[in-house]
């Protein structure tokens, strides 16, 4: 038979740092120093041979960080389930639950199988959406 997490407010504060966390491990480690350090590595030459300097803006590559940290942070939330989804959903005195919008664990544990939180395609759409966006913002920042 199936359990549900049921809702903890005081774990909210957790969910949030450990969001801000991934976010900032996605948009700025992951994706915005790959990208750095792919521009220090880059090469130009003119049609004569000559090196073309690269210069960065400090200001402007700090600002890119903080926005592929940022919109990393807002992906990250959107694809989460939240505590509050988990509220909002036995809220009204009602356990009444539609099985296919919730994810489960692959395993079980005691015969029992935990659902996590409801699944939403917008919120992956938007998602998905906004991580594009953030490399092209991104990407903009930093060579502009």
């Amino acid at each position: 038979s199936p359990f549900t997490v049921p809702p903890q407010p005081h774990l909210l504060r957790w969910f949030l740092v450990y969001t801000v966390a991934s976010g900032c491990a996605i948009g700025g480690v992951a994706v915005w120093s790959m990208h750095f350090v792919g521009m220090q590595a880059l090469s130009l030459r003119t049609c004569a041979g000559d090196l073309v300097p690269i210069h960065f803006n400090v200001a402007l590559t700090i600002v890119s960080l903080v926005a592929a940290c940022a919109i990393g942070t807002v992906v990250c939330y959107l694809v989460t389930p939240s505590a509050r989804v988990m509220a909002a959903s036995t809220a009204g005195g009602s356990k009444h639950m539609q099985e296919s919008s919730y994810w489960t664990l692959p395993f079980t544990a005691g015969g029992m199988t935990l659902k996590l939180g409801k699944f939403s395609i917008a919120r992956y759409l938007l998602a998905t959406f906004l991580l594009a966006l953030g490399a092209v913002v991104m990407h903009y920042m930093g060579m502009s």
